[in-house]
């Protein structure tokens, strides 16, 4: 997406510190660590960090989790930062691919609207196709894939302002 979000903060002090890590998650469920910070134990001195998120999503939030030497660990509250949208919609990912039941396809509109949904086959055939709603932000669509023969297809998402072509086997 060529965006990213950094995440910066501030120690005063730090005593008997193993590491700290920087932990984020696009439904506040399940949660990845996108850093960990090995500490130098002790300072008594201001301490900045920075970690830098090159794979953001619309919505992603983070938190600050800090563990202690002897096994004592503290969590920050959840942020949740926003990516500014664009002029264009976008689709974010398309998964699982390849798939044999059904695929999930994460897209991002600028605005309410109807969106068209096409799956071709190797020949060109539509085989698919469908409107759906979509509102402004984040949205999944939920593709039924369970009848198609094993084969190579061509997904076709057509919005009012972009459209986006992927093979999908």
């Amino acid at each position: 997406m060529g965006d990213y979000n950094m995440i910066e903060w501030t120690t005063q002090s730090e005593i008997d510190n193993q590491y700290q890590e920087i932990q984020k998650s696009y439904d506040q469920k399940n949660w990845e660590s996108l850093e960990r910070i090995k500490s130098n134990g002790n300072s008594l001195n201001e301490k900045h960090y920075q970690v830098v998120d090159k794979q953001p999503k619309h919505i992603t939030y983070y938190r600050h989790f800090s563990k202690d030497l002897d096994g004592k660990s503290s969590m920050s509250n959840v942020i949740a930062v926003e990516m500014a949208l664009g002029t264009r919609d976008l689709v974010e990912r398309i998964f699982p691919n390849p798939t044999t039941n059904a695929i999930t396809v994460d897209f991002v509109s600028i605005s309410d609207q109807a969106i068209t949904v096409e799956l071709f086959d190797i020949t060109g055939k539509i085989i698919y196709q469908k409107k759906y709603n979509v509102t402004i932000g984040s949205n999944n669509l939920n593709l039924d894939m369970s009848q198609l023969s094993s084969g190579v297809y061509m997904l076709r998402l057509e919005s009012y302002n972009n459209v986006v072509e992927v093979h999908i086997e």
